[in-house]
């Protein structure tokens, strides 16, 4: 940090997660400048639960579950093989992968592929048919689409790494370890909703969501920072 350029006035670094946090205050920014997490926020104007949407009947979904993962890119290290493992163990579920595909895959017949969508109103409806959000990613510094899914009441299945458990609470999903089963954990979150109903779920997921990623809320910690530095 050059003092030049700031004088006796100390820096502060916003982090977006807690595992961001914790990063940048085991640094050398920890040493010399101020460390203050305030979370993404999402726009729960858009993202809130859609109880009677249009899903299953436009993919034509008959199962009694169904999984939905999003990336912007389907590949290995975003976790493909993961997806593929779901749908091969679970036949009785139907997956939805959003985002771009490779051009060369042969899916397993309960996958639906639906290219990568700019429409937050399609992407709301998907995750609130989901009964699960499947992110199979081990490296986020926040997890923008955890958030959103629960904000639209959905429960988590997410990796104990970087910022991806700290959305994940006792309702809202299950936190596995990289060598875990993940049809088992997937199906543990299934038995959250069946243990203690499918809304009590719902509410507590946007219960988080609320409390954490408001835009409101969290526009006005970034305000008292800049008011108070």
């Amino acid at each position: 940090i050059n003092r030049k350029l700031f004088g006796e006035t100390q820096p502060v670094i916003i982090a977006t997660s807690k595992w961001i946090e914790s990063e940048a205050k085991r640094s050398l920014l920890g040493k010399q400048c101020r460390i203050e997490m305030i979370y993404d926020w999402i726009d729960m104007d858009t993202f809130y639960p859609r109880i009677n949407n249009r899903i299953r009947e436009k993919y034509s979904i008959t199962t009694s579950k169904i999984i939905l993962s999003v990336s912007t890119m389907w590949n290995k290290e975003k976790g493909l093989q993961e997806v593929f493992s779901l749908a091969e163990s679970l036949s009785n579920c139907t997956i939805i992968m959003v985002g771009h595909q490779p051009s060369d895959m042969q899916y397993p017949p309960n996958v639906i592929t639906i290219e990568f969508t700019d429409s937050k109103e399609e992407l709301a409806e998907l995750y609130s048919a989901a009964d699960v959000f499947f992110n199979p990613s081990k490296q986020e510094t926040f997890g923008l689409v955890s958030g959103e899914a629960l904000s639209c009441g959905t429960p988590l299945v997410v990796y104990n790494t970087t910022a991806c458990p700290e959305f994940v609470t006792e309702y809202t999903g299950i936190i596995m370890e990289k060598d875990e089963d993940i049809v088992a954990a997937v199906s543990a979150a299934f038995e959250l909703s069946d243990k203690y109903g499918r809304e009590f779920i719902r509410s507590k997921c946007v219960e988080f969501a609320k409390l954490n990623f408001d835009m409101e809320r969290n526009i006005e910690k970034y305000l008292s920072l800049f008011r108070n530095s």
